[in-house]
């Protein structure tokens, strides 16, 4: 999704929780991270996902933030057990806390 898309369609809709965790992850990418965390956040008020709580989960592990990237992928676990991303994003929170000892 790119970002023209996504405004557009926030333009139109702005209760389209697909569309602010689209908008969270290209903010993401870009190194805006304060408006990937409003976007993930707004997109998880309006209805749960993996892809809202894998933005915040890695934004919160890159701040330091462990035991709420920790909640983030847990409750992307809970939505999609099987999901790659988030296992992948519980192994790095495992290395860092492993480190942390």
């Amino acid at each position: 999704m790119c970002i023209r898309d996504s405004l557009s369609a926030v333009a139109i809709d702005d209760r389209v929780p697909a569309v602010h965790a689209g908008l969270a992850e290209v903010r993401e990418r870009t190194g805006d991270k304060e408006i990937a965390r409003k976007e993930a956040r707004t997109s998880l008020e309006l209805m749960p996902s993996v892809q809202a709580y894998l933005v915040m989960g890695r934004l919160d592990l890159a701040a330091g933030h462990l035991d709420e990237a920790s909640y983030d992928m847990t409750e992307a676990l809970k939505i999609e057990p099987g999901n790659r991303a988030a296992q992948e994003l519980r192994q790095r929170i495992e290395a860092r806390e492993g480190q942390k000892k």
